[in-house]
């Protein structure tokens, strides 16, 4: 692997590189994260690509944690003669068969069926056998899974014998002071690994490199061992605070929930800036807190930072997948976004884990009909209705439907069943009135 030529004409590939508003020169990447749901940013494919492109003929690209395949199909696009080693443990996951249908879709889709061998499986049982099963060497190794201290340095141990003799290491989650210290911890005892290049984000799920990238470079030539005092140097505070007594921990998890009431106030009084710091803050150390993560969503939607409501949006998936609101918010900021295919999908998942979801069946139905689907639309609003025969709200849902398709006589049909329904609800009369009012107009 070319690293050399990899650092050097990285930036190049970028606009506005250095700054928190790079993106790829290229929208190649953007037209697939329109297509694949992704926690993953245009920026870090980028990224992924270019290592792959400087891999060695016989060279492999190997990735721990696909989830549905964008930065595996970032990675390989247009690189038709790389190939791949890939894994991801989706029994872990509410609906493993359904996301592991989807990653194989979102490769054939993209011709990169064959060139991939994917692994559902341990990502740690995965690495054992792997150098059994390899008939070559990994050019580019990049590891997007757990992120705690252990499996972060299993993973760098376990790769490392199979690594060629020139290669490249790239760590997700970098924000993560767990990370830093395995890494840290990994290059102090093996003189063959540097860090090449550091990309931090200014904090979780942010728009540009994630959570933060870290890149390693090893060259098996490389033998000079760092001094003791450099070595000293290679302590992250924060991670070997993990080791501390129970009673530290307890008083930090206090100065954390300080944190995380004071990201609430802020949100509460429209500070928005200050609000998203500090859920991002929070999210450093608690990544499973979905209400944070839901909160982050909504502070970047407000500020109009589209990217990264989806990203925090799909970290909330992550820990509760079969939660329909999440989908149909995540639905609201994909229409947003003009991902208007993703955005339907969304909105179709959360009606199937909430049949009760009844403004995201009107949402489903108005982006139908946007697109021209008027047919869809209808059948989505009948559902509704066939689902709620007594719920007075789906008939004017559909009778704005039919009024805004000319079907006035249906329209007026339909709204007298909502009267009928809630005869003292005044929105359904005055539905009904103005459809009248319309028809004897013409």
């Amino acid at each position: 692997m070319d690293y050399q030529k990899f650092i050097t004409q990285l930036p190049t590939l970028y606009e506005d590189w250095g700054t928190d508003t790079v993106k790829p020169k290229s929208p190649r990447f953007d037209r697939v994260l329109e297509q694949v749901e992704s926690m993953t940013t245009t920026t870090v494919m980028q990224l992924l690509n270019f290592a792959v492109e400087c891999m060695e003929e016989g060279e492999y690209y190997c990735e721990i944690g696909t989830y549905q395949g964008s930065t595996l199909i970032g990675a390989l696009l247009d690189r038709d003669d790389r190939h791949a080693y890939a894994v991801d443990n989706f029994s872990e996951l509410d609906d493993p068969g359904e996301t592991l249908d989807l990653l194989q879709q979102n490769l054939s889709q993209f011709n990169l069926k064959d060139r991939v061998i994917f692994q559902n499986q341990d990502f740690e049982e995965f690495l054992l056998e792997l150098p059994q099963k390899i008939n070559g060497r990994i050019g580019v190794y990049f590891y997007d899974c757990a992120y705690d201290y252990r499996s972060q340095l299993v993973g760098l141990l376990s790769i490392k014998s199979i690594l060629a003799d020139r290669a490249l290491i790239v760590l997700n989650n970098s924000n993560w002071k767990t990370v830093q210290q395995a890494q840290k911890d990994f290059v102090v005892a093996h003189p063959q690994c540097q860090v090449l290049l550091e990309l931090s984000a200014s904090g979780a799920a942010y728009p540009s490199f994630g959570n933060g990238i870290l890149i390693l470079s090893w060259d098996a030539s490389r033998r000079d061992r760092p001094s003791s005092a450099k070595a000293r140097q290679q302590m992250t505070p924060a991670a070997l605070r993990s080791l501390y007594p129970l009673d530290e921990l307890a008083r930090h998890q206090a100065d954390l929930e300080r944190l995380y009431q004071e990201a609430i106030r802020c949100q509460q009084q429209q500070d928005l800036d200050l609000a998203q710091v500090k859920y991002r803050q929070y999210l450093l150390w608690h990544p499973e807190a979905v209400d944070a993560w839901l909160n982050l969503a909504e502070v970047a939607r407000q500020k109009g930072d589209n990217l990264e409501a989806i990203a925090a949006l799909l970290k909330a998936l992550e820990q509760q997948g079969n939660c329909s609101n999440i989908h149909d918010r995540l639905g609201q900021v994909l229409e947003q976004l003009d991902r208007l295919p993703r955005a339907i999908a969304a909105y179709r998942k959360a009606i199937d884990l909430d049949a009760n979801a009844l403004k995201t069946y009107d949402r489903l139905g108005q982006l139908l009909q946007k697109m021209g689907d008027l047919e869809g639309a209808e059948k989505c609003y009948r559902q509704a209705i066939a689902t709620h025969p007594k719920t007075a709200e789906i008939y004017l849902y559909f009778g704005q439907f039919l009024t805004q398709t000319d079907r006035i006589e249906e329209a007026i049909s339909i709204y007298k069943q909502a009267v009928r329904l809630a005869p003292h609800k005044r929105e359904c009369l005055e539905k009904l009135e103005s459809a009248i009012a319309r028809r004897e107009s013409h």
